[in-house]
């Protein structure tokens, strides 16, 4: 856990635990008395899932802690916590000089663990979540604006801990919140009579309705406990690169790293005899759950179609682009045998005019929209996004100011450089006819097309100048 001792605006030291999954902070009763805290009676109604309702008397506290400012300097902070008779109980503390030995480069003041735990802070208190600085093996050093401490394990490091927060039918309801619960404070109108270091006996009452463990682990998906990611960049170990400037979430690194397990490099085969990479899409739900919509794509072609008659040059240069995909075998035709033997899930990609009235070669672009939705859902839903990974253009001048000789590369159709995985291919096709005199012919896209929403970009909109 992550322990430390933290300062009170009196100077006084306060055993502390930072608890990122709890959305509430608590003080002892007893720390608050030996505090001489301002506090009002109150009931505490909470809300948790499945209906469960709790009804606690208690005090709400108001208690001002020193926190670090960037500058160097301290200033305090106020924390509004809900009394409980005890949060934890340390039976056997691990010593400066045991973390010293993982840490040589502390000071043996900054290592010291509190010998009893009197205040939880929660992940409420956002600004004073401790950051990764440094780990060893499984053990990690944090830093924040309440000071450093030392979380993780180790074979030679244990620590005798008893966590009593947790027995607090409060704690317990806000604990197991969902995205939709919530409590209420009844301050207390007629005064009652609390006295130091005792809780009023509680009176619980509870719905007849039981947490689910759906609802449970629902709550504990990535983003739910706030906790910051680490490392921000998602490959950097230090914990403190932030590339372009961006920080990630949790569930972005997740989606990262599932994106990056997707792709496989080859030096070749039946797809080319060049080295290449291939991929895998990053589906959020299975692809078997997308409906056929082929009518829908089927009537968007043909108003584009009209529209590109109305434009002769934009026909033919929008019609050069579909063949030049076939050419580059970044999409296949399909034959009626190839149709008609597949039985998988299918969604048809719609495609759009883009007026590019800057290249006299291209006057139109042609840009796939698999954000169209059919019937509630479209094609991005399915996929995980990622994070956006693009490096800042002012960082990137920057950068190239900074040295004496510069390169300059690019790929030739990057996003058609990456093949799909075989059983992916026939997943989505696009109509295409060269005039109106044809029936319309399905297409099989075999590359990751522009549309597609690569890791990188953060709407459809933008894919294309990703």
């Amino acid at each position: 856990m992550m322990l430390l001792e933290v300062t009170a605006n009196a100077g006084q030291k306060i055993g502390t635990s930072i608890d990122l999954a709890s959305d509430t902070n608590y003080i002892t009763h007893e720390a608050a008395s030996r505090l001489n805290l301002r506090s009002e009676e109150m009931t505490l109604v909470v809300h948790g899932v499945g209906g469960m309702k709790v009804r606690v008397e208690t005090r709400r506290y108001l208690l001002k802690v020193r926190v670090k400012i960037p500058q160097g300097t301290l200033k305090p902070h106020q924390l509004v916590c809900y009394g409980l008779d005890s949060i934890a109980n340390i039976h056997k503390n691990v010593t400066p000089e045991q973390l010293h030995k993982f840490f040589p480069d502390l000071p043996l003041d900054e290592l010291v663990r509190p010998k009893a735990i009197n205040l939880l802070i929660s992940h409420r208190e956002g600004q004073l979540a401790p950051q990764r600085t440094k780990a060893v093996g499984n053990l990690v050093l944090w830093d924040g604006p309440l000071g450093k401490t030392v979380g993780g394990t180790h074979p030679d490091l244990f620590e005798e801990l008893t966590v009593s927060a947790h027995m607090s039918k409060t704690h317990f309801a806000r604990s197991m919140r969902a995205a939709a619960v919530k409590y209420e404070e009844l301050t207390s109108r007629t005064p009652v009579r609390l006295l130091p270091g005792r809780q009023v006996a509680t009176k619980l009452q509870e719905s007849s309705t039981s947490t689910t463990n759906k609802d449970f682990l629902e709550w504990w998906k990535w983003d739910s406990i706030g906790a910051a990611c680490e490392p921000k960049c998602g490959g950097c170990r230090c914990g403190k690169c932030q590339p372009g400037g961006k920080e990630m979430t949790l569930a972005e690194e997740r989606e990262l790293e599932i994106v990056k397990e997707g792709l496989t490099y080859v030096t070749g085969d039946n797809h080319s005899e060049e080295p290449h990479w291939h991929s895998r899409y990053p589906w959020l739900e299975d692809p078997a759950s997308l409906p056929n919509n082929k009518r829908t794509v089927e009537a968007m072609f043909l108003r584009t179609e009209r529209q590109l008659a109305k434009e002769p040059e934009w026909r033919v240069a929008y019609a050069a682009q579909v063949h030049d995909m076939v050419d580059r075998r970044a999409a296949i035709k399909l034959s009626k045998d190839a149709i008609d033997s597949w039985n998988g899930p299918m969604w048809y990609v719609s495609h759009l005019i883009a007026p590019n009235p800057h290249s006299v070669t291209t006057p139109v672009r042609l840009v796939w929209n698999s954000s169209q939705k059919f019937r509630g859902v479209s094609l991005n839903d399915l996929l995980m996004k990622g994070p956006d990974v693009l490096n800042q253009i002012c960082a990137v001048l920057l950068r190239f100011r900074c040295g004496v000789h510069a390169a300059l590369g690019d790929i030739k159709k990057m996003y058609n450089s990456v093949w799909l995985e075989d059983q992916e291919v026939h997943l989505h096709r696009f109509l295409w006819r060269d005039s109106e005199d044809e029936e319309l012919e399905e297409y099989a896209i075999t590359r990751v097309n522009i549309g597609d929403k690569p890791a990188g970009c953060s709407t459809a909109s933008n894919a294309r100048d990703c």
